[in-house]
């Protein structure tokens, strides 16, 4: 009877854990900047503006999948809150080579040129979380 008690169980948390991993490969999706700077582009922007908008997105985005931990393995979650510390700190380091003067469209850039210069740390955090999935099976 336990056996099955658990199977039963596993057959509705399983759907759950996936769903759960879906949302951390879509939160990684959006908070890369090479997506997120299309997504949020807005013709006439300051560089500090651009900075406020770009920083509230990966919060929203991080808040509304922080109860995914719940379905996650630990180490799936470890490495969403790396990426989104580490976002943050590519868009405020980014953001100190700005002048005053300075637009949306030079930080994009300057933020993309950083990217292009390090290795991918989304897909490398993609590939783990596919990894975690994996296990599932």
């Amino acid at each position: 009877m336990l056996i099955e008690q658990r199977k039963a169980s596993a057959q509705h948390i399983i759907p759950l854990r996936l769903q759960a991993y879906e949302r951390a490969i879509l939160f990684i999706e959006r908070i890369n900047p090479s997506n997120m700077l299309l997504r949020l582009h807005v013709a006439g922007l300051s560089a500090a503006e651009m900075q406020k908008l770009i920083l509230a997105e990966i919060r929203t985005e991080f808040q509304h999948n922080v109860t995914q931990q719940l379905y996650i393995s630990e180490s799936s979650w470890a490495v969403l809150k790396k990426i989104k510390d580490d976002t943050i700190i590519l868009i405020n380091g980014s953001f100190a080579q700005m002048n005053s003067d300075s637009n949306a469209g030079d930080f994009s850039r300057t933020i993309l040129n950083k990217l292009a210069s390090a290795d991918n740390v989304y897909d490398a955090a993609l590939h783990l979380i596919k990894k975690d999935i994996s296990e599932l099976f």
